[in-house]
């Protein structure tokens, strides 16, 4: 038996196949009889699936995704901001202003970091060469918070200067 619509997005995610997982996504969302209707996993499915994925537009397309999702009054959660935030991390052709207002706005919105939310801001900060003040903020509001982990602390290392590295961490 063929899986069902949710597994098989599943599975093209894992695959980074976006398009695919997208498709099966609308094909839920525009389907009024079918009994299935999309939720929290089905949206954060198909953003996961553009964070594997290859496409130049990723970004974009994922955060599209996060807009259709509020607009059919599902909250998005952590899984759902992480992947978007990785989507941006590792988007090479997107423009570097539209990546970064994406990264700043999910940061802002997001209601409960935890250290891969701030890991991979940081993360996105080092491969888009965003302001290191506001890798230093990030990387504030972490320890905070209590998640400074070894990778966060690894991904602000890359993020900023060495001297402002030093100074912050090592108070030197």
């Amino acid at each position: 038996a063929e899986p069902s619509g949710p597994r098989r997005s599943m599975a093209w995610a894992r695959c980074g196949r976006a398009d695919k997982a997208h498709a099966l996504l609308d094909e839920l969302v525009h389907d009024t009889n079918n009994n299935l209707r999309p939720n929290i996993v089905s949206y954060s499915t198909v953003i996961h699936a553009y964070a594997r994925s290859k496409d130049p537009d990723k970004a974009t397309k994922a955060y599209k995704v996060l807009a259709e999702m509020k607009a059919a009054g599902i909250l998005p959660n952590s899984i759902t901001y992480n992947n978007l935030l990785n989507c941006c991390a590792t988007s090479s052709s997107a423009p570097r202003d539209v990546l970064e207002k994406i990264v700043k706005t999910i940061y802002k919105q997001h209601p409960d970091p935890d250290y891969i939310t701030f890991g991979t801001v940081l993360k996105a900060c080092n491969n888009l060469f965003l302001d290191p003040d506001f890798a230093i903020q990030v990387f504030e509001n972490a320890a905070e918070r209590g998640m400074v982990t070894k990778g966060v602390s690894l991904q602000f290392r890359h993020a900023v200067p060495p001297r402002v590295y030093n100074q912050i961490v090592a108070g030197n």
